[in-house]
């Protein structure tokens, strides 16, 4: 008798497991598809798409530079004002962790911006984001990145 609890202990703890592993892998797909768009919406200026990404208590943590919090101030936070314009940029996670509704992943970012003077500079950092499901989306909730010295 002992050895069948085993065994049907084991068979369905490995069932559970195939089945969240779907939603895992479902749930990093789309993390790392809204974190193309937030890099698309940033070269292409689109600054309420950009907003968007976040959830509406969202915070953020810029370099050198208090929290930020709310939508509106967050997307102010973005808005590029000096004439220069985002040319590249790109995400690279190196780990994303699925934790029911909420996640949260660490990487790269990389970018380059072309200056009102038509000078380009070529920039990278890091950053750690946390998500939280909203609905059917992902949506981020806390974000912090900082450069890398080159």
């Amino acid at each position: 008798m002992k050895h069948y609890i085993i065994v049907l202990l084991v068979t369905f703890s490995q069932f559970t497991l195939a089945q969240s592993m779907p939603d895992t892998i479902q749930a990093e797909q789309q993390i790392i598809a809204t974190a193309n768009a937030f890099s698309k919406a940033y070269i292409n200026a689109d600054y309420n798409a950009l907003a968007n990404i976040y959830t509406e208590d969202a915070k953020i943590f810029p370099n050198n530079a208090n929290i930020i919090n709310g939508p509106d101030a967050i997307k102010e936070r973005w808005v590029i004002k000096n004439g220069s314009k985002i040319l590249h940029h790109k995400i690279m996670a190196e780990e994303i962790t699925v934790l029911g509704d909420t996640a949260y992943d660490y990487g790269y970012f990389e970018g380059i911006t072309k200056n009102a003077d038509g000078t380009e500079v070529n920039w990278r950092g890091k950053y750690v984001a946390v998500w939280k499901k909203i609905g059917d989306e992902w949506k981020m909730y806390l974000d912090i990145w900082n450069r890398i010295a080159e």
